[in-house]
């Protein structure tokens, strides 16, 4: 897993973090975490993002 790239990584773990088989891994920092709320938070600025791209035209530089 890349822990640079969110979707299939970084959104899975993040989901997994309520799950004790994942927050009690040593390897975990921080331990439990109620992982849905950032991740919808972070899904939505994405999409937001991508809206915007739609959205606003591109300066040419």
């Amino acid at each position: 897993m890349d822990s640079n790239t969110w979707e299939n990584s970084v959104d899975y773990f993040l989901l997994n973090k309520n799950n004790p088989k994942y927050y009690n891994d040593p390897i975990v920092k921080h331990g439990y975490c109620r992982g849905e709320e950032p991740f919808r938070y972070v899904y939505e600025i994405m999409d937001r993002y991508e809206h915007y791209k739609n959205t606003i035209p591109e300066e040419s530089k």
